[in-house]
C-alpha cells in the first residue's frame, strides 16, 4: 500500500508528503494532534493536512475524499480574490458573464456608468484604487440583486416556496446559504461576475434548500425536477473563470 509505506518510511519523524486529490496536491504530515485538520493558505493556495498518528490510509482517504468539493470550491475563491486583487489595475472585469474594459474619466462627482463594450468610472482622482474598487463592488452589487429579484419570485412560485428575504455578500467557500428557520438566503457577491443561467442554478440549489434542508437524495430530485441540467450547470460554475 503505497500510502502506508510512504508513512513508514517518511513519517517517522513527522517529514510531509504530498497525495492528489482529483488534481489538487495535498500536503500531508502526521503529527501530535487530535484530529485531522485540513487547511488551505490564502497566501498561495497550498493544501496541508494534519494527521494524528492513529490514522490510518482508509481513514485519510475518506476523510480527503468527503472534503473534495470544499477543497476546489476553496481554492477557486482564493485565485478569484488573487484575481481580484489585480483587476483593478488592468483592463475591464465581467458583468453577468460578459467582459467590459474599464475606462476613467475626471469628473467632481463619483459614478459608475455600464456602457456597450465599456464600464466607465468617473472620479475627482482617477488614481484612486480605493474609490475605483468601492464603486465597482457597488455596481456588482445591484446588477446581481437586480438578477436575483427577477429570477427568486419566477423559481419560487415555480416551486411554491416563500423565501423571507435575500442579501448579498462576500464569501469565501459557498456561493449561497440558505438559513431555512428565518428562510433568509445569501448569495455569493462573485456570483456578479457570472452567466444569469449559472446564477439561476443556485437560486434554484438554494429555494431547493426551503423543501429538504439538507444535501439528501430527496433534495437531489427536487433538483433534477426543476433544473435538469443542473450538473452540467454546476462543472460550469466551478471551472469557468471570468
Amino acid at each position: 500500500m503505497w500510502f502506508r509505506e510512504k508513512r513508514r518510511r517518511k513519517n517517522i519523524t513527522g517529514t510531509p508528503f504530498t497525495v492528489q486529490v482529483n488534481g489538487v496536491p495535498v500536503i500531508v504530515t502526521y503529527k501530535d494532534v487530535r484530529c485531522l485538520r485540513l487547511r488551505i493558505l490564502p497566501s498561495n493556495g497550498e493544501v496541508h493536512l494534519s494527521v494524528p498518528w492513529n490514522i490510518e490510509e482508509q481513514g485519510v482517504t475518506a476523510f480527503l475524499n468527503d472534503h473534495a468539493e470544499w477543497m476546489k470550491a476553496k481554492l477557486l475563491l482564493i485565485e478569484q480574490k488573487q484575481q481580484e486583487k489585480e483587476e483593478y489595475g488592468r483592463n475591464g472585469i465581467s458583468l453577468l458573464g460578459r467582459f467590459y474594459d474599464f475606462r476613467f474619466f475626471e469628473d467632481s462627482v463619483p459614478s459608475v456608468a455600464v456602457m456597450e463594450r465599456s464600464i466607465d468610472f468617473y472620479l475627482p482622482d482617477i488614481a484612486s484604487e480605493e474609490k475605483k474598487k468601492s464603486l465597482l463592488d457597488n455596481l456588482l452589487r445591484s446588477a446581481l440583486m437586480a438578477e436575483l429579484d427577477i429570477l427568486i419570485p419566477e423559481w419560487s412560485s415555480k416551486m411554491n416556496v416563500n423565501p423571507k428575504e435575500w442579501r448579498i455578500r462576500q464569501m469565501r467557500t459557498r456561493w449561497g446559504t440558505c438559513n431555512t428557520v428565518v428562510r433568509r438566503i445569501w448569495f455569493n457577491l462573485e456570483l456578479s461576475k457570472r452567466p444569469r443561467r449559472l446564477i439561476e442554478y443556485i437560486v434554484v440549489h438554494e429555494l431547493c434548500h426551503l423543501l429538504e434542508r439538507g444535501h439528501t437524495r430527496r433534495f437531489y430530485g427536487f433538483m433534477d425536477h426543476f433544473l435538469p441540467d443542473w450538473k452540467k450547470r454546476k462543472k460550469e460554475l466551478n471551472t469557468n473563470h471570468f
